[in-house]
């Protein structure tokens, strides 16, 4: 694809911004990659941006901070080390 490097570049740059952006800057590129290069190659483009999409909201779920109802628990090493300055 002759425009893969300002398309990559494009979705980066949506991406910081809230909601809206990253499916803007996706409807451009598959529109861009429709007008170049084919409907196979937007639909590359679209398929490529779907599965990037899942694979980070899974990664991101998976590093997330599970919460907690009373508290943080510790181990009690880090609960001896935390109070021995008292």
């Amino acid at each position: 694809m002759p425009l893969a490097t300002p398309l990559t570049m494009l979705m980066f740059l949506g991406a910081f911004i809230p909601i809206v952006g990253p499916i803007v800057a996706a409807a451009l590129a598959a529109l861009v990659a429709l007008v170049t290069t084919g409907p196979w190659a937007a639909l590359v483009v679209l398929l490529s941006i779907a599965l990037g999409t899942l694979v980070d909201g899974v990664v991101g779920a998976a590093l997330a901070v599970p919460p907690h109802g009373g508290g943080v628990v510790r181990g009690p090493v880090v609960a001896a080390t935390a109070r021995s300055d008292w």
